[in-house]
């Protein structure tokens, strides 16, 4: 099989690059490893000005709620600094259905889809790249968009290695929550939480609020912490967040920890982030895109794809 673009990953990077890519009328292949749809440790939170850039994003209603108020806690929690507007300071998605609702936009522009397929081996000639799938398949394109995040296969494949001290690692929860709970703890604007530097970690806890959820996670930045000092259980922290959260009333008591998620993400961009037929497009390249809060492993959406499609 024969393609202009073969895209390797179905995250946010990967499905805006295929979507954008098919609308200029290439030959797309859309490849995931997993089956859709599928969730990913993800706080979910989109800045405003993704709003704005991707417009298609409201439009296709991708998105599940929005925050008007957000409120940073010091270390201390002795002080704070409360933001209000009246136009949306963050966008709330649910990763599973926001990332199937943009695959859905991919392939409604022409894209092929193929899940639960891995690239196994990449060949170069001087016109194509050749891939062998996982399951065989054979498929020959002018060029790859590596979108398969931080670890992925294509860069292991290419050599290209992200460095373990420019990572974060993250513990995130989504809690189903009844509408009169969110009111009473978040208020009609839906009013989020940062905590910088929770019990000295390098990073920061948050508190999403969304339409009938609560996304609860903590994050630390690796290469924050210094050689002599201590790295911290992401996974006791994280438990430790639970306990202040409740302990200060800014989340119901009877909230329980069932199945948190780990993961970890890439805080500085790879060297290249391109070779003569391969652009590496959000976590692969090491780059966060725009989503907030030290959370998706697969990206915002990141990387400029529509630029890209211009170009190939």
């Amino acid at each position: 099989m024969d393609y202009d673009v073969v895209v390797v990953g179905a995250g946010p990077a990967g499905t805006t690059a295929a979507k954008f890519l098919a609308e200029k009328g290439l030959r797309i292949l859309l490849l995931e490893k997993s089956r859709f749809p599928r969730q990913k440790p993800c706080g979910g939170g989109l800045p405003a000005r993704v709003l704005k850039r991707f417009k298609y994003l409201e439009e296709n209603k991708l998105i599940d709620s929005y925050s008007y108020e957000a409120r940073m806690h010091s270390p201390s929690l002795r002080y704070q600094i409360d933001i209000r507007k009246d136009d949306p300071i963050t966008a709330m998605v649910l990763r599973d259905k926001f990332d199937e609702g943009l695959l859905h936009l991919a392939t409604k522009n022409g894209a092929v889809f193929l899940t639960e397929r891995s690239v196994q081996n990449i060949a170069f000639t001087e016109e194509k790249t050749h891939l062998t799938l996982s399951n065989g398949t054979e498929i020959e394109s002018r060029y790859v968009v590596a979108a398969d995040g931080m670890w992925g296969s294509t860069g292991k494949l290419l050599g290209i290695r992200q460095s373990t001290k420019n990572m974060g690692m993250c513990m995130v929860e989504e809690f189903p929550l009844d509408k009169v709970s969110l009111n009473q703890y978040f208020g009609e604007k839906r009013c989020i939480h940062i905590h910088l530097n929770f019990q000295e970690i390098a990073g920061y806890g948050w508190v999403f609020p969304k339409a009938e959820h609560v996304n609860i996670g903590i994050g630390e930045f690796r290469q924050a912490i210094g050689i002599k000092k201590e790295k911290k259980n992401i996974k006791d922290m994280y438990k430790k967040y639970l306990k202040m959260l409740k302990e200060t009333n800014l989340i119901p008591p009877t909230l329980q920890s069932k199945d948190p998620k780990g993961g970890v993400f890439p805080t500085s961009p790879i060297k290249p982030t391109a070779l003569d037929r391969v652009l590496f497009c959000g976590d692969a390249a090491g780059i966060r895109g725009n989503c907030r809060s030290g959370d998706c492993r697969s990206g915002g959406i990141g990387n400029h794809p529509q630029r890209h499609a211009r170009k190939l």
